[in-house]
């Protein structure tokens, strides 16, 4: 889907839209989210979250917004369209152009993922390393922001590795 929106979100100011799903979702909902417009020339990025910041979002409870972590010049910033997939919690295995099988995985990770170095590693059980992944941050306990990443190398045979950055700079 894809939102309009100003809020802001920042360090003590945690607002965000409400966006209602269609139903028919069942309870093992993923989310991710990106900016697809750069209305202002200054860095912001993007947070999903459910019912307050430090709740996931889920199918009945899914709030959206620009997040400007602890940058407080970027607590005002243009309007953005904001694209959002919302995808069921599932595994497969999908044929490729050249014929050859992928395994997919959309899951979530434990509840707390810390900054670069923290080992923060995830099984995935594909048995193949993974040739790319998506990370998004759900929701934070720590009340200053972040945005998710990996790590150096961060995929495996059996695991991923992300983690969390808190600052743009």
């Amino acid at each position: 889907g894809a939102h309009n929106t100003s809020s802001v979100a920042g360090d003590g100011n945690w607002v965000y839209d409400t966006i209602t799903l269609d139903s028919g979702w069942s309870g093992n909902a993923e989310f991710f989210s990106n900016p697809i417009t750069t209305n202002d020339a200054d860095w912001i990025d993007i947070w999903t979250v459910g019912t307050g910041r430090t709740t996931p979002p889920t199918v009945t409870d899914f709030g959206l917004a620009m997040q400007s972590m602890e940058v407080t010049t970027e607590d005002s910033h243009s309007s953005e369209t904001l694209h959002y997939v919302v995808i069921e919690r599932a595994a497969g295995t999908l044929v490729d152009r050249q014929g050859k099988n992928v395994s997919w995985r959309v899951d979530r990770t434990a509840d707390t993922i810390q900054q670069y170095g923290s080992s923060n590693t995830v099984n995935h059980n594909l048995g193949q390393i993974p040739m790319w992944g998506l990370t998004d941050q759900l929701a934070m306990d720590g009340g200053n922001g972040g945005f998710a990443n990996w790590e150096d190398s961060p995929f495996s045979f059996t695991t991923i590795t992300p983690y969390i950055q808190e600052d743009a700079w």
